[in-house]
């Protein structure tokens, strides 16, 4: 009897399992420069303000250096600090540690696409862009006013509408902690760092204002 509820147990778990990556591929999260923008070029912004997205490195300790981080492209940032985590689970290995940090983030949400915007090493995000002018109102127009000045300097990523809800304040960061390769990890949380969200919050004023321009409506300054 215990055996027959063991076995099904390692089932159900299967099913989850496969239910949970079946979902993670029909996900549209992916670096924007990756995107197909063939059909989605003058997708028109509905909604666009301060959000957060999570951060997730890898850390090794190495002889020469106290630590090495490891950077994995899209698939290092998550919409949930669940599904941080569960990626951490899926991917821990012996002599790791990880850390989880909440960016603070543009988001533009379209008809069927939402783009993020935001930015990793820096206290200041998007400060450069604060002086640069805003012309166009669709997805793609913002996409390419935030063309980074260097290679992997500015993060876009495109996810499904509504992928991302408004920001929740403060910002964190989580730490694993590793009790033994037979139990799930555990996280410390911290105040993450002091951002200087102006240039992003400045950026999402100006994109407001242009939304309403477009719409016919008077800016009172």
């Amino acid at each position: 009897m215990k055996a027959r509820k063991k076995i099904w147990g390692h089932i159900l778990y299967y099913l989850k399992t496969q239910e949970k990556e079946g979902e993670k591929m029909k996900r549209t999260w992916s670096f924007a420069e990756e995107y197909n923008w063939e059909n989605d070029k003058r997708e028109k912004i509905e909604s666009c303000f301060l959000g957060k997205i999570f951060y997730r490195a890898e850390r090794r300790r190495h002889p020469e250096v106290f630590e090495i981080e490891r950077y994995d492209g899209a698939s290092a940032f998550s919409h949930t600090l669940q599904d941080a985590k569960d990626l951490v689970e899926d991917s821990r290995e012996k002599g790791a540690f990880w850390t989880i940090v909440e960016l603070p983030t543009i988001v533009c949400v379209g008809e069927k696409i939402t783009l993020i915007i935001c930015k990793i090493n820096t206290s200041a995000p998007l400060e450069k862009y604060i002086n640069s002018n805003l012309s166009d109102t669709t997805i793609y127009g913002i996409y390419k006013h935030f063309t980074p000045h260097k290679q992997d300097s500015v993060i876009r990523i495109i996810c499904d509408k509504n992928c991302i809800s408004p920001a929740t304040l403060p910002f964190r960061k989580y730490e694993s902690k590793s009790l033994g390769g037979k139990y799930l990890l555990r996280w410390q949380e911290f105040l993450s760092y002091t951002w200087k969200i102006n240039p992003i919050l400045e950026a999402i004023k100006n994109i407001n204002l242009l939304m309403q321009e477009e719409k016919g409506f008077e800016i009172i300054v």
